[in-house]
């Protein structure tokens, strides 16, 4: 982008240039509503993401927030052999109003 400009040629070599290096996909959601939980609807929806993230060059997938009590994901996330490399922890507090 020439002198930091947007426009008229540093927008469309950016959009080409956007994608250059990603190798890792990221899974912000997912969820099964109730009434189709336990039926494997979960497990198709990423072993589609793998079927075809694997072809087009991805070689890794950071999924979202998964609460340490969601044992079906984790034991499924376990199954396919992915690998725990961040934890997040999330802390209450009252703030004193002065």
């Amino acid at each position: 982008m020439p002198d930091g400009r947007l426009l008229p040629l540093g927008l469309p070599k950016l959009l080409l240039n956007a994608t250059y290096g990603i190798d890792n996909l990221r899974m912000p959601l997912m969820g099964v509503r109730p009434e189709y939980q336990g039926k494997g609807i979960d497990a198709m929806l990423i072993l589609a993401t793998m079927d075809n993230a694997i072809p087009n060059g991805y070689v890794g997938c950071e999924t979202s927030w998964i609460l340490d009590t969601n044992d079906r994901l984790l034991n499924m996330i376990d199954e396919i052999g992915a690998t725990q490399d961040k934890e997040y922890a999330m802390f209450d507090c009252d703030v004193d109003d002065g």
